[in-house]
């Protein structure tokens, strides 16, 4: 799970942080909710953290965090 965390916050800085917004801006939030999980740790890892409520499957490889 702490993998899975570092890098959906990982992604979501990576988006923030793109060129293409104004000096005077406030910045804008990421949309980014899911995440194709660390290749590092088998598919039955991730399997077992929506079994246990942890991730929510949402499709094509992608996993979100549940809200706690």
């Amino acid at each position: 799970m702490k993998a899975f965390k570092k890098r959906l916050k990982l992604t979501r800085l990576d988006a923030e942080s793109g060129l293409g917004h104004g000096p005077m801006s406030s910045g804008r939030r990421s949309g980014i909710l899911s995440i194709a999980p660390p290749n590092q740790f088998p598919k039955a890892v991730w399997d077992e953290l929506v079994r246990r409520g942890r991730l929510k499957y949402v499709g094509h490889g992608q996993y979100e965090p549940t809200v706690s």
